[in-house]
């Protein structure tokens, strides 16, 4: 069965779902580094919208009834590749980060 997700504690829009859970899996769908209660880039800085945009995430796990825990693979676009390094700094906040987590990177 197909459930689409919706909390307001995370950007939202009538154009896409925040997720969708089909039994116990969850697709969440991109999130910007935006602040729910302002609609504004949650600071100047990749950290700072990096983390942003994983707690939206979490906040839309949340509303689906998982964790950040559950996470299996998470995939970054950066428009700006060389902010690869100072991104991976907001990572911090995903439990259970190994040496085998892979990183692929895309850009221009």
């Amino acid at each position: 069965m197909r459930q689409v997700i919706r909390t307001p504690d995370a950007p939202g829009s009538p154009l896409f779902s925040q997720a969708i859970k089909v039994g116990s899996t969850v697709y969440v769908s991109g999130m910007a580094g935006i602040d729910p209660t302002t609609n504004q880039l949650a600071g100047s800085t990749i950290q700072e919208q990096t983390r942003q945009a994983l707690i939206n995430c979490q906040n839309i796990l949340r509303a689906a009834g998982a964790t950040l825990e559950d996470v299996v693979e998470v995939q970054v676009l950066l428009t700006r590749p060389m902010t690869l390094p100072a991104s991976t700094k907001s990572t911090s906040v995903l439990p259970n980060q190994s040496a085998d987590t892979v990183r692929r990177q895309t850009g221009r």
